[in-house]
């Protein structure tokens, strides 16, 4: 990459500048759109965390009390697995988008060497017309 730069001529280095830039905004947007998601499944785990709570919650009383009744413990156990399962789901997904948000952000970092390196270049180029 770097003997490739340092080849370019001016029109090269403008061409390369201007793409970069349109990676960068790429790379942000992406980004946005990744943090946004993060954000939505936090809020979905939360949400269902809270669940989870209220019927461990109801569980408990249940289990103090002397009259229980059989059908609403198991209905109670049933949506506590089934709770269970979708905040698993939720976090191997908020997992994957952290992964892809790491990825985007080791993209944007090797933009900003290239970007450095065609910024260089450009003024050697500067320096030399001068």
């Amino acid at each position: 990459m770097k003997t490739a730069i340092k080849h370019m001529n001016a029109d090269q280095i403008r061409s390369e500048i201007d793409a970069i830039e349109r990676k960068r905004q790429a790379i942000n947007a992406e980004q946005d759109d990744l943090f946004d998601r993060s954000e939505a499944l936090a809020i979905q785990r939360r949400e269902l965390t809270g669940k989870l709570s209220e019927i461990g919650k109801r569980l408990f009383e249940i289990a103090k009390s002397t009259t229980t009744v059989r059908g609403e413990v198991d209905g109670l156990f049933v949506q506590n697995s089934n709770l269970a399962e979708k905040v698993e789901e939720i976090m191997l997904a908020e997992r994957v988008v952290y992964r892809e948000i790491e990825a985007s952000f080791s993209r944007d970092a090797a933009l900003d060497r290239r970007e450095n390196l065609v910024m260089k270049r450009s003024r050697e180029l500067q320096s030399e017309a001068a």
